[in-house]
């Protein structure tokens, strides 16, 4: 009875935080870490970060796309013609974006509730990734270092760019889910969520069926062989982008043949060529090394301690950098190198749950504190994308002054 009154307790706290300050609520439970709490923290403060979104017309980003469509719907559409989209034209064939933005053209064509929406949503998967790791640590100390380890792995794929580019990055979440789910904490029913990401984003079926194939040979993969093949994977040359074309024209389905040509085209092979004559941003063309060397610095220093790996830990790491080492012989392909950062959150959720069980060991008081610096400079830099994004309202408002006072001055802008 106690316990009931208590939690009914915590939930009106929780609602009460949301309405009056969702960062700070975020922030009084970073302090003192409890996981559930964390996670529900971390689920309100992303359905608040997509009621705090701001489209910029102007960008060319995929949230204008977005909120576009949402106009669109709630002007012009009924459910008949809703469904003769779907599948229809080669580029409608993810089902949750269109599906979601549907139903909440329903009510309104203001894009604020349908990034609330999305927030949610994402929110939900993105939450529970961080939990089921800090479940896994739960109890042990959290130095420095841990404490870097984890907002690096928050970092990866953030909330910013979940909403910004909804289907991939809730898709990548979804994945990420699943997986955990089944590796880490053995639920099979949960894989059903890896199956499902390819409706999220149609491109989730390359390591959906990755995944399956593993979990039917997981028993025959051997660590040094994935972790040799991973380091090759940085210095072979990338899988041909007409060896990909052909095979893309030969086993997929007409309708999902226009969408992959968008990634494997003659005209993606001269985008190639011209972005690699062409300068990239410092900050990302930083953020591109910095993960590298982050995940090779941290998969290394596990690898030489694989004997002292638990069973859950090892699966976990093979399959992260089975992953990682294809996507990295991709990654010269435009869009396909994002799929890196998938691979990185599994991979960095091994290496984090095997640190917290050996971080008092001499080895690793020595070793992984070489990952500070370029993970506090990841970190930073993650952050200023992550702003990019939102209004001021983020840190400073709550959903009321949000829907009543207007959304319109950024970080940035």
């Amino acid at each position: 009875m106690l316990e009931k009154i208590k939690r009914s307790k915590l939930k009106i706290w929780f609602l009460l935080g949301f309405l009056f300050w969702p960062f700070g609520l975020l922030l009084a439970n970073l302090k003192r870490i409890e996981p559930k709490n964390l996670r529900l923290s971390m689920l309100l403060f992303s359905t608040f970060y997509g009621l705090c979104f701001i489209v910029d017309y102007n960008s060319g980003s995929d949230s204008v796309f977005y909120a576009s469509q949402l106009e669109s719907m709630y002007n012009n559409f009924n459910f008949k013609k809703f469904l003769s989209i779907l599948y229809s034209d080669g580029q409608t064939v993810d089902l949750y974006q269109p599906v979601t933005t549907f139903l909440v053209s329903i009510f309104t064509d203001n894009y604020i509730f349908l990034f609330m929406v999305y927030g949610f949503v994402f929110g939900y998967f993105y939450s529970n990734n961080i939990y089921i790791i800090l479940q896994e640590v739960y109890g042990y100390k959290f130095s420095i270092l841990g404490s870097v380890l984890f907002f690096y792995l928050a970092f990866i794929i953030h909330i910013g760019d979940g909403i910004n580019g909804v289907r991939m990055w809730t898709a990548s979440h979804v994945f990420i889910y699943g997986v955990l789910s089944y590796i880490v904490k053995g639920r099979r029913k949960k894989m059903l969520w890896v199956i499902l990401s390819p409706f999220f984003h149609f491109s989730l079926a390359v390591p959906t069926a990755l995944f399956l194939i593993f979990v039917l040979t997981r028993e025959y993969i051997n660590l040094k062989i994935v972790y040799l093949v991973f380091i090759l994977s940085f210095i072979m040359q990338g899988i041909s982008i007409e060896l990909l074309r052909n095979l893309t024209d030969s086993i997929l389905p007409q309708v999902f043949k226009v969408k992959a040509d968008s990634y494997v085209s003659e005209a993606v092979q001269d985008r190639i060529t011209n972005t690699s004559q062409s300068a990239i941003p410092l900050p990302k063309l930083f953020l591109n090394y910095a993960s590298k060397i982050f995940l090779i610095i941290s998969a290394t220093f596990v690898y030489f301690k694989r004997k002292e790996l638990k069973y859950v830990e090892n699966r976990l790491l093979i399959f992260g950098l089975l992953l990682y080492s294809l996507f990295n012989l991709l990654s010269h392909i435009p869009s396909l190198g994002r799929y890196l950062s998938i691979a990185s959150f599994i991979t960095l959720a091994a290496c984090i749950m095997f640190y917290f069980r050996k971080q008092y060991t001499r080895y690793f008081k020595r070793s992984f504190y070489f990952l500070i610096p370029v993970g506090l400079t990841f970190i930073i830099i993650k952050i200023r994308f992550f702003l990019e994004y939102p209004s001021v309202w983020l840190v400073i408002g709550n959903p009321i002054l949000v829907i009543l006072g207007g959304n319109e001055t950024g970080f940035y802008r």
